[in-house]
């Protein structure tokens, strides 16, 4: 928790520190962050989360809560309920990092489809889905394209970004050829510079990891691994 004499900077540390371990699903801490946001819905005012905790209570709940079906739809009560912007994009973030594939497909459609969703935060949902599951990230962007192009019309910052973080994280020809085929059939010239460096991006990528398999592989076996 943090203490009044406390500075900013050790309040964020701490929070880093907290993202990372439940990024690696650090058992004592997911429990933990898992166990008080219970709480807070049980009783709002007395087991309120701090806004340094927000990450990393709901992504905990997100990432490594079961069902992940229910807890989709405990984060969203709870995004409902907020009328503190950065709380809300905390469980946008959150709620796009959920690792079941059906549900995340759901998460990305209801992010688009119910109005509950400012607009120009969908690019915080298009990244950390696309960074977590790209396959699923790029099924929607596909499915979706002609709205969200419809949206941004006039906005290539945006549009772009949202773009290039569903594909980004591709690292294998058969994706490349993918990605190369859908922009080719729905040429964006407003992106094409983004699109073009996000393709590079995915060369680069396949060409490491095909200088690198035989070390991988080496360090792998070695480990046990």
């Amino acid at each position: 928790e943090k203490r009044p004499e406390e500075t900013d900077l050790l309040v964020e540390l701490r929070s880093t520190v907290l993202r990372q371990l439940v990024a690696v699903n650090d058992s004592q801490t997911v429990a933990e962050a898992i166990a008080r946001f219970e709480r807070s819905l049980v009783d709002a005012q007395s087991a309120m989360l701090s806004s340094d905790l927000w990450g990393v209570v709901y992504g905990a709940v997100a990432k490594w809560g079961e069902p992940a079906e229910k807890r989709f739809e405990q984060l969203l009560g709870v995004f409902k309920a907020s009328n503190n912007q950065d709380q809300r994009v905390q469980l946008l973030g959150a709620m796009s990092s959920i690792k079941d594939p059906v549900v995340l497909n759901k998460v990305l459609h209801w992010s688009v489809e119910s109005g509950d969703v400012r607009k120009q935060d969908l690019h915080v949902l298009a990244t950390i889905a696309g960074k977590n599951n790209p396959e699923i990230a790029f099924e929607f962007l596909k499915e979706k394209w002609g709205w969200i192009r419809e949206v941004f019309a006039g906005g290539q910052f945006l549009l772009g970004r949202i773009a290039s973080m569903c594909i980004t994280e591709f690292n294998t020809k058969d994706k490349l050829a993918e990605v190369e085929e859908f922009f080719k059939a729905h040429p964006t010239p407003e992106i094409t510079m983004k699109i073009n460096q996000t393709l590079e991006t995915i060369r680069t990528q396949i060409k490491w990891l095909d200088n690198a398999k035989d070390d991988i592989h080496s360090f792998l076996s070695k480990q046990s691994l």
